[in-house]
């Protein structure tokens, strides 16, 4: 039997890219910054909106968002995070390995979970005038919505305050579809333009750590002037 041939399109580089080199799929956050280190746009906080942005104004066809577990982890009970509301308990719900359509990348394999979508085009109200994530400096807060804007987007709210300390989320963005010769092509945000979160323990837990010590002082000072 003849195996249909796949081809993967980064929506960077030959296949999608449009004016000014901005990619057609990207993924921003807001609140969050560019992490150089990492290619990746990374959530300030735990609570978060996660954008999928198009590159024009028809995106047509199911569109896919991977939510992988980070750091890889061995199976296990690290909690829950909620994608647009839906809880997602880490890892009975999700899948090891890395998504049958997304190219591996240094995530992978990992715990993930897909979140299939599509973008509105029926009126204006996810218009917006397109910008390159990458460039953005400072915080990002996403795109601004624009009657006149020439792409669009999606939002999606992200809590990963649910989630063992310490472990994270890292978004891909992606959709495929079958030309009339059987050929899959799968476009994809470039692994430099895609997002991410953590459920980090502020300023490395001292703050916990000191109000422990100070209750046990606490404790050890009355105990002292009761007898």
């Amino acid at each position: 039997m003849k195996k249909p041939f796949i081809a993967l399109v980064a929506a960077a580089t030959v296949f999608g890219t449009t004016a000014y080199g901005i990619p057609t799929l990207q993924l921003d956050a807001s609140n969050a910054a560019y992490d150089a280190a990492t290619e990746t746009t990374l959530a300030s906080s735990p609570e978060f909106t996660l954008f999928a942005l198009f590159n024009g104004l028809t995106p047509s066809g199911t569109y896919y968002i991977s939510a992988a577990l980070t750091p890889a982890t061995p199976s296990g009970n690290y909690g829950s995070f909620k994608f647009n509301g839906t809880t997602v308990n880490v890892t009975s719900d999700m899948s090891w390995g890395t998504p049958t359509l997304l190219p591996s990348h240094d995530i992978f394999p990992t715990y993930y979970k897909e979140f299939a979508f599509t973008f509105s085009t029926s009126d204006n109200s996810n218009r917006f005038t397109n910008y390159d994530v990458q460039s953005v400096v400072g915080e990002h807060t996403g795109p601004i919505q624009s009657n006149t804007g020439n792409s669009r987007f999606a939002a999606f709210s992200i809590d990963l305050s649910g989630l063992a300390p310490e472990t994270g989320i890292h978004f891909d963005l992606y959709n495929y579809s079958t030309k009339q010769n059987g050929e899959l092509k799968i476009k994809f945000a470039p692994f430099s333009h895609d997002a991410g979160g953590n459920n980090l323990v502020p300023d490395g837990g001292n703050t916990a750590l000191l109000i422990g010590l100070g209750l046990v002082c606490l404790g050890l000072f009355k105990g002292r002037n009761a007898r």
